[in-house]
């Protein structure tokens, strides 16, 4: 399920839909790794926490949060949830 987002580019309104889909098209750098360490233990830390929460904490993007908070999934150490338009994550 995807979600629709309006841009404004060269005053004109974009429309686009996200479908929340993320790949990774190559080996993660070592600031990536060390990243990745650095928010697994911020979530260990505060046990719940949104990906805005994480971004802020580390003065990240929210690609950049959210990127490295689903290289954890995949590695099955985060577990996340939907709340109405924000992810959480937990420790599995």
């Amino acid at each position: 399920m995807g979600t629709t987002e309006k841009l404004k580019f060269k005053n004109k309104e974009i429309k686009y839909e996200c479908k929340g889909v993320i790949t990774i098209p190559r080996n993660p750098t070592i600031k990536v790794l060390r990243r990745k360490d650095e928010v697994y233990r911020l979530v260990l830390e505060r046990g719940e926490v949104s990906t805005a929460e994480i971004a802020n904490a580390m003065n990240l993007t929210l690609s950049q949060a959210y990127y490295t908070l689903k290289l954890l999934s995949k590695e099955g150490k985060l577990n996340s949830e939907r709340k109405g338009k924000a992810s959480y994550w937990r420790p599995v």
